[in-house]
């Protein structure tokens, strides 16, 4: 009876030799890209008239929402209008979005003003609009990789110059 449990127990507890695949759900509409940018925004007021103009910098942008930095919260729920320049492709983004998140960012200087990272869903008024936004996030993605690429191969290249040196001064 042992023998047979023992057996039982271990064809059910066997470790497969290849992996079995992972499924993945993509859960945003659009892909995601790291930038660095200035922008301008406005909390509108019930009526829809822009408030003072606030300044912050984009994290990140898509082609249904960005994200950015500011020293001036907003709630979920509020509507602003955003002017986002230096895009590749489109150079000015100006139109209005809806406040999805606003995360407290830790500060390492008491004197600084606190900051928040403000999460937006844009309001793109058309698909052309929205697929020339998307071509210029693609373009700043290739360009993001191009520059990693180039700053790797300087880094290499620094690199075997100190190897180099430092061998030659060995020698000495």
């Amino acid at each position: 009876m042992k023998e047979a449990l023992k057996k039982d127990i271990s064809q059910s507890s066997r470790v497969e030799d290849k992996p079995t695949a992972v499924n993945f759900q993509q859960l945003r509409a659009y892909y995601r890209v790291n930038f660095n940018a200035p922008v301008e925004w406005q909390l509108l007021d019930d009526l829809g008239q822009e408030l003072d103009t606030h300044k912050g910098s984009v994290t990140d942008i898509s082609g249904g929402g960005l994200a950015f930095k500011a020293n001036c919260a907003a709630a979920p729920g509020d509507k602003v209008h955003i002017l986002l320049r230096g895009l590749p492709i489109i150079e000015k983004l100006d139109t209005y979005a809806t406040v999805v998140r606003v995360t407290p960012l830790e500060f390492e200087d008491e004197n600084e003003p606190p900051t928040w990272q403000v999460a937006c869903e844009l309001e793109i008024p058309s698909n052309r609009l929205r697929d020339r936004l998307i071509s210029g996030i693609f373009e700043q993605q290739r360009r993001n990789i191009y520059q990693t690429r180039q700053d790797e191969e300087e880094a290499a290249m620094e690199q075997k110059r100190a190897d180099a040196l430092a061998a030659a001064l060995g020698q000495v």
